[in-house]
C-alpha cells in the first residue's frame, strides 16, 4: 500500500502520496477553505494549483462550448481541485467533478508488496489506485456518474470500512490508515452524466467526445497501470485515439525511475502522445475545448503525485533588496504554513542568467528557506546549507521576473530574530553589452 504525498523538507523527492453558483455538492463533499490551496504535480516537477487550473480554463471557454465536462483527480488532497472548477464552468453547462480523497486528506494505491489476497479482496489482479479501480469499474457498468458518487463510498477498498483498511485482510504496511473519503461535485444536470453521453441518455458524436488523461509525476507501477486502465475504458467507450490526448513522463518511450517497485524503471507506453509537463498540461486545455466544442463531452484525469498547503499572501511581500541585511523576527502572530511553522516574505526582482545566493540565519531557531517563482513554482529549498542550523541557496536564476523568498523556521513554533541576506553576481561586462542589445 502506497500513501501519495510532497514532504517540504524533501522537495527534490517525490514520496509515495498520490499519498457556488449553479453547483450541486454532494452531502459528503469537504469544501477546502479559503487559506489553502491544492495542487497536482507534473513530470518536470512543477504544480498546477487548483485555482491556476479553473482560471486557466475560464479563460479558454469560448462560445460555443463542450456541452458537458467530466473532471477526475486521484492524486492525494485532490478534492480540493473541485470548488475552484465549480466555480470556473459556465452556468448551465453539465460537469461531474471527481476526486479521490478530500482536500486535507492522502489517496492510497495497492503496491508491489502488498500480499496477493489483499490485492484480491479489494479487487486488483496488480497495483493500482484503489479509488480509480473502483471508480472504472463502476463507469464500466453504464451507470451515471450521480449515481457513482453514491456508491463509491462503499466500493472503493480505501474508503472507510473497505477492506484495504482491514488489517486482518491487509495486514503490516498494507493497512490503509486513515482511509480516503471520495469526494464529488455536480454542475447542472451533470449527475446523469456517463462516458460518451449526454445527462439524459443519448449519444455524443464520435468526433466530439474528447479526453485529456495525464500520468503527472507518476513513480510507481500503479500510477501507469491507471493510466493504462482509463485509456482502455475510454476507447470502449467510444473515444477514439485521435481524440484521446495522453501526457505521460517525457512522453512515450522515455523511461521512468519507480520507487515502487524500488529501483525499477518503467517504459512510457507507445500510446502516449507527449510529455505530461507543466507547459503541456495547460496547452492541452485549449486543445480540449476546440476538439469539444461545440456541445461535445470533455474529460480530463489525472494521476499522479499532489498535495495542499496554505495560500501564500503573495501581494504582501516585503521588497528584498541585494547586498543588504534583512534583519526580522519571526512571531506567534506571523503567518504559517500548514507544519505550523511561521514566516516572513520577501520578493525581489530577477534577471534569468544571473547567479545569485541567498542565507538565513539565526541564533534563536532553525532555519529555513523557500525560493518561488511568479507562477509560484518553488525553484529552490534549503535548511542547513549555510553551516549549523542556517539555511543557504545558491543557483542561478533561470529567467527574468519576481522571485518570492520565504524566511522560515524549520520546526512549528518556532520564533526569534534572523539575518537574510541576498547577493547578486555582478554581470560582466560582455554580459552588459548583450543586455542592452535586448
Amino acid at each position: 500500500m502506497n500513501s501519495l504525498y510532497t514532504r517540504r523538507f524533501l522537495f527534490f523527492v517525490t514520496l509515495f502520496c498520490y499519498v457556488l453558483a449553479g453547483a450541486a455538492f454532494t452531502a459528503e463533499l469537504a469544501d477546502q477553505p479559503d487559506d489553502r490551496t491544492s495542487y497536482f504535480i507534473t513530470a518536470d516537477g512543477k504544480r498546477i494549483y487548483d485555482d491556476e487550473l479553473a482560471g486557466h480554463l475560464s479563460q479558454l471557454m469560448g462560445d460555443p462550448s463542450p456541452g458537458s465536462f467530466i473532471f477526475v483527480f486521484t492524486q492525494c488532497s485532490s478534492g480540493g481541485m473541485l470548488d475552484d472548477l465549480a466555480e470556473a464552468l459556465p452556468s448551465g453547462v453539465a460537469a461531474a467533478l471527481l476526486s479521490a480523497c478530500r482536500y486535507d486528506e492522502d489517496a492510497w494505491m495497492a503496491a508491489s508488496w502488498d500480499p496477493s489476497g489483499c490485492l484480491a479482496a479489494c479487487g486488483l489482479s496488480r497495483p493500482e489506485s484503489y479509488y480509480a479501480a473502483a471508480l472504472t469499474t463502476l463507469i464500466s457498468n453504464g451507470l451515471p456518474l450521480g449515481e457513482i458518487a453514491s456508491l463509491i463510498a462503499r466500493r472503493d477498498p480505501a474508503a472507510p470500512g473497505g477492506p484495504a483498511t482491514d488489517p486482518a485482510v491487509c495486514p503490516g504496511e498494507s493497512q490503509v490508515t486513515p482511509p480516503e473519503h471520495p469526494q464529488a461535485a455536480f454542475l447542472g444536470p451533470g449527475k446523469g452524466l456517463r462516458l460518451g453521453r449526454d445527462p439524459f441518455g443519448g449519444p455524443i458524436p464520435s468526433d466530439r467526445r474528447v479526453a485529456i488523461i495525464v500520468a503527472g509525476a507518476a513513480d510507481t507501477v500503479a500510477m501507469w497501470n491507471d493510466l493504462d486502465r482509463f485509456y482502455n475504458l475510454l476507447l470502449g467507450h467510444g473515444f477514439t485515439p485521435e481524440r484521446v490526448l495522453v501526457l505521460g513522463g517525457q512522453g512515450a518511450g522515455s523511461q521512468v525511475e519507480l520507487s515502487d517497485p524500488e529501483g525499477e524503471t518503467l517504459v512510457v507506453p507507445a500510446y502516449v502522445d507527449a510529455a505530461a509537463t507543466r507547459e503541456e498540461v495547460l496547452s492541452s486545455l485549449e486543445w480540449g475545448l476546440a476538439q469539444a466544442s461545440p456541445g461535445g463531452q470533455l474529460v480530463f484525469w489525472y494521476t499522479g503525485h499532489g498535495d495542499e498547503e496554505r495560500r501564500i499572501p503573495w501581494a504582501e511581500a516585503y521588497p528584498l533588496a541585494p547586498d543588504m541585511e534583512m534583519r526580522g523576527t519571526l512571531e506567534s502572530t506571523d503567518d504559517t504554513l500548514l507544519d505550523g511553522s511561521f514566516y516572513d516574505l520577501y520578493v525581489f526582482q530577477g534577471d534569468g542568467g544571473r547567479h545569485i545566493s541567498l542565507s538565513l540565519s539565526s541564533q534563536e531557531l532553525d532555519a529555513f528557506l523557500w525560493l518561488y517563482d511568479s507562477a509560484r513554482q518553488v525553484v529552490a529549498t534549503d535548511d542547513d546549507g549555510g553551516g549549523g542550523t542556517d539555511a543557504r541557496i545558491e543557483l542561478t536564476l533561470p529567467e527574468t521576473g519576481l522571485y518570492y523568498v520565504l524566511a522560515n523556521a524549520y520546526e512549528a513554533g518556532e520564533t526569534g530574530e534572523y539575518t537574510l541576506t541576498l547577493t547578486v553576481q555582478d554581470l560582466s561586462r560582455g554580459e552588459e553589452k548583450e543586455n542592452r542589445k535586448r
